[in-house]
């Protein structure tokens, strides 16, 4: 009878390989989940980040916003003490301090964290941004208008309607972005005016 005889180094040289495309299939998993956690912590803190530069701006839009009402509500007040005899002539300097907004410039400091933002926020966010300093500049040509050239009653209720009605549009814009922001990023809102 023949015996079986069986060669160890070979067996073991088996054994070995199967252990070594165990232990590289083992390396390949551990090393993907490591990765995908890696991705995910990656997220959570960008994610973290535009929610705080988000809360930031949304709340600095509704600062913009609260003085740029209060500032369109004084045109009211202009015409009425125009109309009722109680102003007659108005100067350059308090036409810029009742009516140019000075909220804007901390907003606009903002400016470049909107890259931290998704697109579509990031859009609206540049656009009210560039709405707002563009009003200072339309705010500031109607008053330079007005110092240089003598205006009749009908004409200086135009431009204060013109004035309020820019303010007003402003104000709604960064109320629509503030609103967006707080939305998308979910905001408490509790406290909120």
């Amino acid at each position: 009878m023949e015996t079986c005889r069986i060669d160890w180094s070979a067996t073991a040289a088996w054994v070995q390989a199967i252990f070594s495309v165990v232990a590289i299939v083992a390396a390949i998993v551990i090393a993907e989940r490591s990765a995908q956690q890696s991705r995910q912590l990656v997220e959570a803190e960008r994610k973290r980040q535009a929610d705080i530069i988000a809360s930031m701006i949304a709340m600095r839009l509704g600062l913009v916003a609260q003085e740029l009402e209060t500032r369109a509500s004084r045109a009211d007040q202009y015409i009425d003490s125009i109309n009722n005899g109680r102003i007659g002539l108005l100067d350059k300097d308090a036409l810029s301090a009742t009516f140019v907004p000075t909220q804007v410039q901390s907003l606009l400091e903002l400016k470049t964290h909107i890259l931290t933002f998704d697109r579509d926020n990031g859009i609206r966010v540049a656009t009210v941004m560039d709405l707002a300093q563009g009003l200072i500049e339309r705010v500031n040509s109607k008053i330079l208008l007005f110092s240089m050239l003598p205006m009749t009653k009908d004409e200086l209720f135009g431009t204060m309607g013109a004035i309020k009605e820019s303010l007003l549009e402003v104000a709604a814009a960064c109320r629509e972005v503030e609103a967006a922001l707080e939305q998308s990023h979910a905001l408490s809102t509790s406290g909120a005016p």
